[in-house]
């Protein structure tokens, strides 16, 4: 069951996460790979999965997931469902994917039966591939999903959700042969890992009608802001910094998407002007971005990960020129708005950047010399050298209050960083702890 060195045969799983792996999934179908992509969770957010081939198993597994979607009348079934029809399912797709293909690729830390087909996949001469997009690894203390009020979570539900996601970040690395992430989130990794930004987001080239892209300029410039958790993507905040230009007499259109399916939010950015992804971001260039710049719009997203970033980022090529902290985001819009030019130069250099290194052809060959072992230098990370501390979806004063009382209440080991002992008392200071 060795791998083939040219063709191999690549299962990719079990989610898709900002349309990430079925693009991946189209980069390999325009390679010529032989390659399937099966999500079993449903996400409105993705688009439907092309290019799959016709077969018994992937009916069955459809006709599974459409017959979980249609809910049940009582809790025998539901019961029968959950226990017995759906895990048997996902064992004969197990069985079949196998036998079938020589590598596995898993998204946002996915898996048929909790990591324990993983060994078992190795011993059959399987590669394994990890990718990780955010929440999977990102240290819940340092999480929006864990600290805004919005999802009233307490500090034992946070500990609790610290120690599950290490244990499964360390599961994951003790079995894949490659984990790829974004150092920013990667705090719990013990192992050298393949940075994100060189790999790339693989994002589908998605065209709106010619009527549907044009622009009511009298209406005003349009502004769209997509936000699928509108909490630690600061939504609030972003409705009143356009609420203010608006009062002041600004001509904005101003586009609120939450939570809608991904194609209307590509006809949407395809007919925008400029998009406002988040305030509290540790990725400079996620999957909202990564749409808006192919269509050449300039997306601005908040964060305090600029310094962190450094010089891989400018060595990737990362359009960096748009990531700002959060209290800058309000002049910069002001400023794309004021200043046409700007907003052009912004947003082609956005083009160009994924149009020249993000396609799904490009990410998919990428995956292809990691499956091959060619990995450049430069592509490796080593979590030692991790030193953000501000996370995603929070606001610096929100993030040293929580901190504060996780550490109080958890004490030093709730921080899960006892390998990594620079990194673990810059938290302690952070939070007040540490000299």
């Amino acid at each position: 069951m060795a791998i083939a060195a040219s063709k191999p045969r690549i299962f990719i799983g079990l989610i898709d996460i900002a349309s990430y792996y079925s693009g991946l999934k189209q980069g390999f179908d325009e390679l010529g790979v032989e390659a399937v992509f099966v999500p079993l969770a449903k996400n409105k957010f993705a688009r439907e999965v092309a290019g799959n081939p016709r077969c018994w198993m992937l009916s069955l597994v459809n006709w599974v997931l459409r017959l979980g979607c249609a809910g049940f009348s009582n809790r025998l079934t539901a019961a029968a469902y959950n226990r017995g029809i759906f895990p048997l399912t996902k064992f004969v797709l197990l069985v079949w994917a196998a036998f079938r293909f020589d590598v596995f690729i898993f998204g946002f830390a996915s898996t048929f039966f909790n990591y324990r087909e993983l060994p078992v996949l190795r011993r059959l001469g399987k590669k394994i591939i990890f990718v990780f997009n955010g929440s999977d690894s990102r240290p819940p203390y340092i999480s929006g999903n864990y600290i805004h009020p919005e999802f009233r979570r307490t500090i034992e539900e946070c500990l609790a959700a610290t120690r599950q996601t290490k244990a499964t970040v360390l599961t994951i690395e003790r079995n894949a042969n490659f984990c790829v992430n974004h150092p920013p989130q990667a705090h719990f990794h013990e192992r050298k890992f393949v940075n994100h930004c060189f790999v790339g987001h693989p994002c589908q080239l998605w065209v709106a009608p010619a009527e549907e892209c044009v622009s009511s300029p009298s209406l005003g410039l349009r502004i769209v802001h997509a936000p699928s958790n509108p909490g630690p993507k600061g939504t609030a905040i972003v409705r009143e910094l356009i609420g203010r230009m608006q009062r002041e007499g600004h001509p904005i259109h101003y586009i609120e998407l939450i939570n809608r399916p991904n194609h209307e939010v590509l006809q949407e950015l395809s007919r925008c002007d400029l998009v406002i992804d988040e305030l509290y971001s540790d990725i400079p260039l996620a999957g909202l971005g990564t749409e808006a710049a192919f269509f050449g719009k300039p997306a601005v997203v908040g964060g305090y990960a600029q310094i962190e970033l450094g010089a891989f980022a400018r060595q990737a090529g990362l359009p960096m020129r748009l990531y700002v902290r959060p209290e800058e985001v309000e002049s910069v819009v002001r400023r794309l708005l004021a200043e046409e030019a700007f907003r052009k130069e912004t947003g082609a250099a956005a083009q160009a950047f994924v149009t020249e290194n993000w396609t799904p052809t490009q990410v998919a060959g990428r995956f292809l010399q990691l499956i091959a072992g060619n990995v450049p230098p430069e592509w490796w990370y080593d979590p030692n050298g991790i030193n953000y501390l501000l996370g995603w979806g929070v606001s610096e004063t929100e993030s040293r209050e929580f901190l504060a009382q996780y550490v109080k209440i958890g004490g030093i080991q709730a921080l899960q960083l006892a390998d990594k002992p620079a990194l673990e008392a810059s938290f302690l200071r952070l939070a007040g702890c540490g000299a």
